[in-house]
């Protein structure tokens, strides 16, 4: 079993980082380009903008973002097994700390600024 989501994308569409708790999953680019940017400990997130064809994948540890890069609009098609049930998504205290949100598939991701945007 699997889920399946086709996504458009356009100039200021941004998932925040996130991850998709237990589900691993695979991105294909379909048309246009998005930046994929996976948080590292270690340094800055590890970033690279795939374009039609292009395709990456991500484990159930895995944290990352996806925004859309270029100018323009882009479709990405997504799959995740097993199926997404739910996702986390991260903000950074202003103390340093990182805190994980629980969100639902059927929310909206979106860039977490601080801990207290995880009340809205």
């Amino acid at each position: 079993m699997l889920t399946a989501w086709l996504i458009c994308w356009m100039d200021d569409h941004d998932t925040g980082f996130h991850d998709h708790d237990r589900s691993a999953g695979a991105v294909a680019v379909i048309s246009g380009a998005v930046r994929e940017e996976r948080l590292a400990i270690d340094g800055p997130p590890r970033e690279r903008t795939c374009a039609v064809g292009d395709t990456f994948h991500f484990s159930p540890a895995d944290i990352h973002r996806v925004r859309h890069a270029g100018s323009d609009p882009a479709v990405t098609l997504h799959v995740y097994s097993p199926p997404l049930e739910r996702m986390g998504a991260y903000a950074v205290n202003d103390d340093g700390v990182l805190v994980r949100h629980p969100v639902s598939p059927t929310e909206e991701l979106r860039p977490l600024r601080a801990a207290t945007d995880l009340s809205s």
